[in-house]
């Protein structure tokens, strides 16, 4: 399974409002401290928080986020609730950089149950002077980048649909697809802005293969349409049943082609992200 982390940060575009797109592309998203984030916002007199708590409960309750938590991690949250109103009034401000200055010091395996990947809005210093010192990149890097090509659903998008999206049996195939992609090309040496640029050339490579098989198909099969309804009244009149079932499978094997095209078009493993900017692509990526 793959999974993410995410901690509370300031800003409109922090991770923790912005989860859609997140929720796209990782199974499920571990949130640091995310009991007492919710208490926190409950105590706050702010529609936007208020909304943003009744969609991490949402969210909590089918299983989409989880909260990452140790006993060994002071709750920051969870001391400004308990102690709202008589707190600092930049008090979230100072529980955000305590939970990054904690996931400095913290393996992500000892917060969770699985191996995680961190994203955040903002790359936290310890993590960039890493990349300076050691700057391959490995898996969560490149997820991190695969992330990056994923529209940012708008905001009034109903989680619903991301879900919807999410359980589909055939994006769920190519979800799989994507991830083997990301695990083989972790092995290799290659920089981000390559990852990058490989990523754009194989969906390029994939849409136009898939324009051009559906354009055949959609010829052939209007053609068969047009046949098929002149032919139709004649093969009742004279009980040819025989030709209108052949119209018809030959109708069928026109959709098979299509389905078959798209197993064998190059750049099929980031179909998955072509159908997400398909279905959200009124969001911005990259």
């Amino acid at each position: 399974m793959t999974t993410a982390i995410v901690f509370p940060e300031t800003g409109d575009d922090a991770i923790i409002r912005n989860l859609k797109r997140p929720a796209l592309l990782f199974e499920k998203i571990y949130v640091l401290h995310l009991p007492g984030l919710i208490a926190f916002f409950d105590q706050l007199k702010s529609e936007n928080n208020w909304q943003l708590k009744a969609e991490l409960e949402w969210l909590l309750d089918r299983g989409i986020v989880a909260t990452a938590d140790h006993e060994a991690l002071v709750d920051p949250f969870t001391w400004a609730a308990e102690h709202y109103p008589s707190i600092p009034a930049k008090s979230f401000d100072y529980a955000c950089d305590l939970s990054d200055l904690q996931l400095c010091t913290a393996k992500f395996s000892m917060l969770t149950d699985a191996d995680p990947v961190l994203v955040c809005a903002r790359t936290p210093v310890h993590l960039r002077l890493t990349r300076q010192v050691l700057p391959s990149m490995g898996k969560k890097d490149v997820l991190n980048i695969v992330l990056e090509a994923f529209p940012q659903p708008v905001v009034d998008t109903p989680w619903e649909q991301i879900t919807e999206f999410r359980e589909d049996s055939g994006t769920r195939a190519q979800a799989v697809a994507l991830r083997r992609w990301v695990s083989k090309l972790s092995n290799g040496n290659v920089s981000e802005k390559e990852i990058s640029e490989e990523i754009e050339w194989l969906i390029h490579e994939y849409e136009a293969h898939m324009r051009l098989h559906r354009m055949k198909v959609s010829t052939g099969a209007l053609e068969m349409i047009v046949v098929a309804v002149a032919e139709t009244a004649e093969n009742i009149a004279k009980l040819k049943f025989s030709a209108l079932a052949k119209s018809l499978f030959a109708l069928k094997h026109r959709r098979i082609e299509l389905i078959d095209a798209e197993r064998q078009a190059p750049g099929r493993e980031l179909a998955y992200i072509v159908r997400a900017r398909e279905r959200f692509g009124s969001g911005e990526h990259r």
